[in-house]
């Protein structure tokens, strides 16, 4: 039967290392993020008999499902899991653990499969298949080693944290982070019952809505901290002045009735990171912009404005350490404005768009959800902080490096004309509008950025 070996040290003792791979969070802060695979059913634990159900997606458009059992758990030793159905014709997976000192120790990962059809499989797909699984175990162990240094660099107390937007992009990541490293984490949902996690491994939720708040704000007392990302998105559908009020009140009205009710809790928390935007900023051209720079003009900086002055009952407290996060364009492969770029960029049709003159101000998903992490356990983190790379790119430039990444031409350039006629109003903003924008507060705490240029970014979200 086949075998595949995958091991790197990391510098932290073999107890840390095991219990990073053992809470709620892992399956889904180790799954590629270039693959089309989402989870279906997973346990709360990876005792012997608990099962994970992945649901993979297929070029037709019918998913295949990968149901998996936890066959064996030696703590701090290893655990196994085994294909019970699914693609595969078997596999076995045992994650075993060494210890190399007190404060260094080893992962293997040691996988026995066969492929389906046979000898013919094998002859076809080996090759493959065993360079997929190289990607697979280089992404799992870099995330692995970048997660635990952050979590081990900071102070080491157990949280309880709230997280609006939990379903999001951010939110979701965000909420995988905070439980490997052993956080308690409340997601704030929509029409759910409020339900109380104390010593629990499981997230837990609160009832809240955007127009009416939390629907019991007694459960959120003595939070630690909360984090807010709800807000519709902005890029989904064409800025219509219903849609534009939607956006607005998403952000501006909800942050407002969520700060006055915790504001006026007994034990309000003790952090609030309030997600913004770079697009506070404007259109700036080539101007480098910090934390201090004015607001700029039009629909988004007025939002972004409005959306931090939202927190003033908390700030006018004194009892809340309030964050505002000013995001620029977040990257994943398979959502938002990654997603939407690789697309033509695959077929050979990428190429700046308008001039490709103005700056994009990027961060990748697993440095702006490690910057995150970071402001809800520093206690020196306080006012404005831009989550953006410390190199944002020329649109141009953007363009043509992720095409030479992936070996694909980026010389069709899409003229403004176009894209205005397709998007609306919100092309300028979106796609057009310049923000050169620095990170200078984050990298004054002291954060270190996984992916500090474009390049590195794009190789770890592709697996390349």
């Amino acid at each position: 039967m086949p075998q595949f070996t995958a091991e790197s040290t990391f510098q932290v003792g073999i107890e840390a290392l095991f219990r990073y791979h053992a809470l709620p969070g892992a399956i889904d802060r180790l799954l590629p993020p270039w693959q089309n695979v989402q989870i279906a059913k997973k346990g709360a634990s990876i005792d012997v008999g608990t099962e994970v159900v992945l649901r993979l997606g297929t070029p037709i458009g019918i998913p295949i499902h990968w149901h998996a059992r936890h066959t064996k758990l030696e703590p701090s030793r290893l655990f196994e899991d085994i294909q019970t159905s699914g693609p595969m014709a078997s596999w076995t997976h045992q994650h075993r653990f060494e210890s190399v000192t007190d404060e260094t120790s080893r992962l293997i990962d040691d996988i026995s499969y066969r492929l389906p059809l046979g000898s013919v499989g094998a002859l076809l797909g080996d090759r493959f298949f065993r360079n997929e699984l190289t990607k697979m175990f280089r992404y799992r162990h870099a995330t692995t080693r970048d997660d635990l240094e952050l979590i081990h660099r900071l102070p080491q107390r157990k949280l309880r944290i709230a997280v609006s937007g939990a379903s999001g992009l951010v939110g979701s990541n965000l909420v995988a982070l905070l439980q490997v490293a052993g956080h308690e984490v409340l997601k704030l949902s929509r029409g759910k019952s409020a339900s109380p996690i104390s010593g629990s491994k499981e997230s837990g939720v609160l009832a809240w809505s955007p127009s009416e708040g939390l629907a019991d704000p007694a459960a959120a007392e003595g939070l630690d901290a909360v984090v807010h990302l709800a807000g519709k998105s902005i890029g989904d559908q064409r800025w219509t002045d219903s849609v534009k009020q939607m956006i607005r009140d998403s952000r501006v009205k909800a942050t407002a009735i969520l700060a006055k009710q915790l504001a006026q809790l007994n034990q309000p928390p003790k952090a609030f990171i309030s997600c913004s935007a770079i697009g506070y900023y404007g259109d700036r051209g080539d101007e480098m912009l910090d934390e201090t720079s004015a607001k700029g003009t039009g629909f988004l900086s007025d939002v972004c404005a409005g959306w931090e002055e939202a927190t003033e009952p908390l700030q006018e407290s004194g009892r809340t350490r309030v964050v505002h996060t000013r995001l620029g364009i977040v990257l994943h492969p398979r959502q938002a404005a990654m997603a939407k770029l690789l697309t033509p960029i695959w077929f050979g049709a990428g190429g700046p768009m308008g001039t490709g003159r103005q700056y994009w101000s990027w961060i990748s998903i697993s440095d702006c959800i490690g910057a995150l992490y970071q402001l809800c356990l520093d206690d020196r983190a306080t006012g404005i902080f831009n989550l953006v790379a410390p190199h944002p790119e020329r649109n141009r430039d953007f363009v043509r490096k992720i095409a030479r990444i992936v070996h694909r031409p980026s010389f069709f350039p899409t003229p403004k004309f176009a894209l205005r006629l397709a998007l609306g109003e919100m092309a300028d903003p979106l796609l057009f509008d310049s923000c050169r924008v620095q990170p200078v507060k984050l990298e004054g705490l002291g954060y270190s950025f996984r992916h500090p240029t474009l390049e590195s970014a794009i190789r770890y979200l592709l697996g390349l």
